[in-house]
């Protein structure tokens, strides 16, 4: 008596793998083996077994969401300096599908545009720039000294170190000249004492004297040869600070 067995084969459809993108298009795949049955019991075979039967799909794209997208938010702001080289700056942000600002890890960090660049404002030129002449002579009359202010700047009003805009410097002090000194008279004071009182009301003094100046020097002169000009002070009152009460002893008794 012959026995005839009976084979069963058929397709194992596993379950689909996590998709291979978190966001945007991506794959996912799932294991299909050709199964056969034999007495109770199941094998993995050749998937030739199975080849008159429709195999199902190995692997599908899948999409779990729509990728965020970067979005240029602002205009590049104006250079960080007048001239020379500075920075411009943007702002940049990850947006999602819905328009919510996002950490920027959830878009492509290959794609995001620049928010930081150089720029280049063109040399910054350097000139010379100073006062007028001061009014004041540094001597009353006779031979003196004037002077002005002289300063190094760029053209963003920016000091820089003198030397940096060459040697043709402009002179900041020039000679000037009052006049002849021909026996001058004028009262000359000396410094102010100190205060006679440590505290409440003082006094002190100065030295005022007559002095004729020329182009030799000064004379001392009589007080009479002034007396047509107003003489300083020679005394004035001071306090130096309100005297408070304060404890005063004697010497011990034998």
């Amino acid at each position: 008596m012959l026995l005839t067995l009976s084979f069963k084969c058929s397709w194992d459809i596993g379950e689909w793998s996590e998709c291979s993108k978190t966001c945007g298009l991506g794959m996912q795949h799932r294991q299909v083996p050709c199964r056969q049955v034999y007495a109770n019991r199941t094998l993995n075979v050749h998937m030739s077994r199975c080849r008159h039967l429709e195999q199902p799909e190995t692997a599908s794209t899948c999409q779990l969401k729509i990728c965020s997208e970067w979005q240029i938010r602002s205009e590049w702001t104006s250079c960080s300096v007048p001239c020379g080289l500075g920075q411009r700056s943007r702002e940049v942000r990850c947006v999602s599908n819905v328009g919510d600002f996002v950490p920027d890890q959830e878009c492509n960090m290959n794609l995001r545009p620049t928010n930081i660049e150089n720029c280049d404002m063109g040399a910054c030129a350097k000139s010379w720039f100073y006062t007028e002449w001061g009014n004041r002579c540094s001597a009353e009359c006779g031979m003196g000294v004037q002077t002005r202010g002289v300063l190094c700047l760029t053209n963003h009003i920016s000091s820089l170190p003198l030397e940096r805009c060459g040697n043709e410097r402009p002179a900041d002090s020039q000679v000037c000249n009052n006049g002849p000194c021909d026996n001058r008279i004028e009262w000359f004071t000396g410094p102010w004492s100190q205060c006679s009182a440590e505290c409440g009301t003082g006094s002190q003094q100065r030295s005022v004297v007559c002095l004729m100046k020329s182009d030799e020097g000064f004379t001392i002169m009589p007080p009479y040869e002034c007396s047509s000009f107003d003489q300083p002070l020679s005394q004035q009152s001071c306090n130096i600070k309100t005297c408070g009460a304060k404890w005063y002893h004697t010497d011990w008794s034998a």
